[in-house]
């Protein structure tokens, strides 16, 4: 039965909510908007492409968080974004490593360790 009678229901909240129904509006709104669980944070931090760009996005977190620029939970999570940007590094430095120790294998020569 609300299968049925959902699409007629909706409309008519619709209606309610452009006719001025905060009730209604506040309905609305709920089912299309999701709840923020975090306010977002702005802080200026380097692109995270380099050893030195995460070293110096560290020093900017904990100086926000030193600074009570930012909550100590916050800056909690924009080190996990770090983080993941460190093993993201990772990951491309050993394939470099990798493609690299294949190159000469590719060429028939043998590689230098």
């Amino acid at each position: 039965m609300l299968d049925t009678a959902a699409g007629s229901r909706i409309e008519k909240a619709i209606q309610k909510a452009l006719a001025g129904d905060a009730i209604a509006l506040r309905f609305c709104l709920a089912r299309i908007l999701a709840p923020r669980r975090h306010s977002s944070v702005e802080l200026d931090l380097p692109p995270l492409d380099s050893a030195k760009d995460i070293a110096a996005g560290t020093a900017a977190i904990a100086k926000a968080a030193a600074d009570g620029v930012i909550a100590p939970a916050e800056a909690l999570e924009l080190s996990r974004v770090v983080d993941t940007a460190i093993r993201a590094l990772a990951v491309r430095e050993e394939e470099r490593r990798e493609w690299a120790r294949r190159q000469p294998l590719k060429e028939g020569k043998l590689p230098l360790f």
